[in-house]
């Protein structure tokens, strides 16, 4: 048992000193070799945005009643729930 805890307490502290990365420096530029490609992907997303997805959820949001609404967002927080609470888990965070 105290084999599996330190185990776990190297692990840990492992993921924390993880995140110590420091950020660019002011002026410095951050190399991105797949720009081109990004932006190709970033505008074809916009563009089904507009063409499709928008005009979708204007339709789903006409058409379907409010409370219908409400209670289905409700219900899909709740499923949501236990990822939340691991994530907050993992941040440390008490909320």
């Amino acid at each position: 048992m105290n084999r599996l805890v330190r185990i776990a307490g190297i692990l840990v502290v492992g993921v924390w000193l993880s995140a110590c990365a420091a950020p660019p420096s002011d002026g410095e530029l951050v190399a991105d070799p797949y720009e081109g490609f990004n932006r190709s992907v970033h505008s074809v997303n916009k563009g089904l945005d507009r063409a499709v997805l928008k005009p979708a959820s204007e339709a789903y949001d006409f058409v379907t009643p409010t409370l219908f609404r409400f209670l289905f967002a409700n219900a899909i927080n709740h499923l949501d729930l236990p990822n939340v609470l691991i994530n907050q888990m993992l941040q440390g965070d008490g909320e």
